[in-house]
């Protein structure tokens, strides 16, 4: 486990955000590449993509800080003492993490406003990334287990992981750990494949592989979540925060399933479709 990475003797990149880099970059590449070899307008993916990216900065970190006014809430008085004497450390603490499902509406809602800025079809630019969301996702879990965060509850069977010492987790190392990170990576790597061949194979309508994803996602996210030793991500009641966020988009999911069960037309492209430049 290494949380950063140096470079020289001044430069220190998180793992995390090194992983997360490589795996944009990636991901993007092979969706304008692939959309390109099906003669599509690759430049639509690229533009919007970045949209996007934006999208999950300012979604992840609002997310996070929506998890943790539950907590504001119960401590009040303390919260107001910090606002008027520690203003910076207050919203170092409240901004200071990241929340995948505020990334991954953050992301959606980029798309969305490139779709309506620039009169590009929704369903186009939806056909052409929806199926490459979870292997961006495996590429941030792996960070994320390098990096030492969101990691599993105290666990000594098979599998198990005993993490170093972690200078930004010092009771991570307490005892082993069931490794959840690297389980919904593999999750998400599956779940990529299988979007993916549906995508081609059955040529499934792009809101109802949105639905396919949500669906499948919010059910492995909410079993997982039982198995995370971390509290960052709140909790209200007997759900975390992202359990209560899957429960909501589990029928929004199966509602984009139903809505849009037929076969994909050649309408759902872009307008300027035949320029892949």
């Amino acid at each position: 486990m290494c949380p950063f990475i140096n470079i020289g003797e001044f430069i220190q990149i998180p793992t995390y955000s090194a992983c997360f880099i490589i795996g944009f970059a990636f991901t993007l590449w092979l969706t304008c590449f692939i959309c390109k070899k099906e003669g599509n307008a690759s430049r639509h993916v690229l533009y919007s993509s970045l949209y996007a990216l934006i999208g999950i900065g300012l979604g992840a970190k609002l997310m996070y800080f929506i998890s943790k006014i539950p907590g504001f809430i119960r401590h009040w008085d303390a919260f107001v003492e910090a606002l008027q004497t520690d203003f910076w450390g207050l919203m170092d603490y409240a901004f200071g993490g990241l929340v995948f499902y505020g990334g991954l509406l953050g992301a959606i809602f980029g798309y969305w406003i490139y779709s309506k800025q620039f009169k590009v079809h929704i369903n186009f630019i939806l056909d052409n990334t929806v199926a490459y969301f979870p292997l961006l996702h495996a590429f941030g879990r792996i960070g994320c287990f390098l990096g030492g965060c969101c990691y599993g509850m105290e666990y000594y069977g098979p599998l198990a992981i005993q993490f170093p010492y972690n200078e930004l987790e010092p009771a991570l190392n307490a005892f082993p750990r069931f490794p959840v990170q690297l389980v919904e990576a593999t999750g998400n790597i599956i779940l990529f494949i299988v979007l993916f061949t549906l995508r081609k194979k059955h040529k499934l309508m792009p809101k109802s592989l949105l639905g396919l994803y949500l669906v499948v996602y919010a059910v492995m996210r909410t079993c997982l979540e039982f198995v995370r030793g971390d509290l960052v991500r709140g909790a209200v009641w007997v759900f975390t925060t992202s359990q209560w966020i899957s429960l909501i988009l589990l029928p929004v999911g199966i509602f984009l399933m139903v809505k849009n069960r037929m076969p994909k037309a050649d309408t759902n492209q872009a307008d300027d479709v035949g320029d892949s430049k």
